[in-house]
């Protein structure tokens, strides 16, 4: 962790994090992304939430990453007026899922895989999907889903969106980082 009071590399991270998720989203589902009321918006929620926790993992570490994670769940509930707990439950696996993937990619892959310029953001996909398919198999044998293939069908072109947008915005950041620590280094 590169604990730093820099705030341009966060705000770097979460930019484009986030623009890339939105760029994806736009290309493939148009302006439904902006709609709250539909599931594409979450393309933004996972887009911005993923490049925050992202950002405070590796600037801040993991109390900050996991402290933050948690206001913005709440305030996302308060939002989004979930007023049912079996609502509660798969929103809380969103996050989860996300902060999980998050934490294994820049844990084990972005600290263990330096020499990988690019391309990186494939493992971030692949944890991504892995996490949130486990995590929706888990909460349809919890509520007892009768057919555990449709939600992840249903989610899978959002996830597979988000995976790519976020592991490209936050791999051209550290890219883009690099290169201005490098010069202010010089």
């Amino acid at each position: 962790m590169e604990k730093t009071n820099n705030i341009i590399p966060m705000i770097v991270h979460i930019s484009l994090g986030l623009i890339f998720c939105i760029l994806l989203g736009i290309v493939f589902h148009g302006t439904e992304i902006f709609n709250v009321g539909v599931a594409q918006f979450q393309i933004i929620v996972s887009g911005i939430t993923g490049a925050t926790f992202y950002s405070l993992l590796k600037y801040r570490g993991i109390k900050s990453a996991i402290s933050f994670h948690g206001i913005l769940f709440i305030a996302f509930l308060f939002i989004s007026q979930v007023d049912r707990f079996t609502l509660v439950i798969p929103h809380f696996l969103l996050f989860a899922s996300i902060g999980i993937s998050i934490f294994v990619y820049e844990r084990y892959f972005v600290r263990t895989f330096p020499s990988f310029k690019f391309g990186k953001f494939i493992f971030l996909a692949v944890i991504y999907l892995v996490c949130f398919s486990a995590l929706t198999l888990v909460y349809g044998l919890i509520i007892k889903i009768p057919n555990l293939m449709y939600p992840l069908k249903v989610q899978f072109d959002i996830w597979i969106l988000v995976a790519i947008g976020l592991g490209l915005g936050l791999e051209i950041a550290e890219l883009k980082y690099k290169v201005v620590k490098e010069s202010v280094v010089s």
